[in-house]
């Protein structure tokens, strides 16, 4: 292996698949993956040779982070700053339950969500704040490793929009789908994004 190999550090972002909690404002709040769910992350296309698993708490990522790091016999953390942003009292809801009581806010949430955050919810800079503190410290600390990062659809974008140097409000125009996986390579401080959103298992 080459130095520069060596150095080498290979960051795979995987989503969660499909949730018992169905299509709705699923932030802080916890439900494990479905059947399909399952069978969305055991068909997605992830290496075999990570030196470590690194998590969100939250069951929808943990669940199948934990099976995993223990069938490829590697070390699993779980990083609190890698779960998804909190909706306040929007979270669990649906969009269409939300407008029948907050649709003008939720109108401004979608044209811009940061000037207009959900009520009681964490600000989409907070948000961006943590999610890029947890993954610049984690690539720092296992720079030259291969890397797999089991998290949610919007810390993905947060990272991405970042290293693609995307303006934060436009964050939704990158889609994340159920178990899509997006690959960084780095070489010290040089990062290279080789694919985003790569799905193995069809979505409807």
């Amino acid at each position: 292996m080459s130095e520069e190999d060596e150095k080498k550090s290979i960051i795979d972002l995987v989503r969660h698949g499909e949730t018992t909690a169905g299509q709705c404002f699923l932030g802080s709040t916890d439900a494990q993956l479905s059947e399909l769910g399952w069978q969305q992350m055991e068909s997605a296309g992830l290496l075999l040779d990570y030196d470590v698993v690194i998590s969100s708490p939250l069951l929808r990522c943990y669940e199948f982070a934990s099976r995993y790091a223990e069938k490829i016999h590697k070390p699993l953390i779980v990083d609190a700053q890698l779960r998804e942003i909190h909706f306040g009292q929007w979270e669990a809801k649906t969009a269409e339950q939300i407008c029948k009581t907050d649709e003008k806010k939720l109108s401004a949430f979608w044209r811009d969500p940061v000037k207009h955050t959900p009520p009681d919810g964490e600000s989409l800079l907070a948000f961006k704040e943590r999610v890029l503190q947890a993954y610049y410290s984690i690539v720092d600390e296992w720079q030259g490793k291969k890397i797999l990062l089991a998290c949610h659809g919007g810390v993905i974008k947060m990272i991405l929009c970042d290293l693609l140097a995307i303006e934060t409000q436009k964050m939704n125009k990158i889609a994340i789908d159920y178990a899509g996986v997006s690959r960084v390579s780095m070489w010290e401080d040089i990062s290279q994004i080789s694919f985003i959103n790569h799905v193995s298992l069809k979505q409807e």
